[in-house]
């Protein structure tokens, strides 16, 4: 597989979240980066989730201009209700992209969702790789 380059990110973990309204905590994480977004799966039952997924992979970062990615901690409401925001953090490339190759690992405070109306709290953990060029890490062979 030819890629010219991509970013791979994994969400460690998040510490202090809030409480919510009815019960306990079951957060998730959305990745939006440029076009493409990822979730983490739902840990349940935590305001100190630890997530062992594996990484998100995001191509073609800099063709398509991508300078910074959002993650947003929901609660996922397992009672049917809708999903309820928790804080997001912004993460800005241009530390990981100018050293391809050199992981980055950073622990940021979560700043409210637009529109969120809840409490918010916490930060969150992710590490974080840019690589360029080809490498046989995506291959199949």
């Amino acid at each position: 597989m030819d890629v010219d380059d991509r970013l791979e990110l994994r969400v460690v973990s998040a510490r202090d979240l809030p409480e919510v309204e009815g019960g306990d905590c079951n957060p998730f994480v959305l990745v939006k980066c440029g076009g493409e977004a990822e979730q983490t799966h739902v840990v349940n039952s935590s305001q100190n989730p630890e997530w062992t997924t594996q990484r998100m992979i995001f191509l073609d970062v800099a063709e398509n201009d991508v300078d910074h990615v959002v993650l947003s901690v929901w609660h996922k409401n397992l009672g049917g209700g809708s999903d309820v925001p928790l804080g997001q953090a912004i993460v800005y490339l241009r530390t990981v992209v100018l050293s391809p190759g050199i992981e980055q690992d950073d622990r940021i405070e979560l700043t409210p969702v637009p529109g969120q109306t809840n409490e918010c709290s916490g930060s969150l953990r992710v590490e974080l790789s840019y690589f360029v060029g080809d490498t046989d890490l995506l291959d199949d062979d």
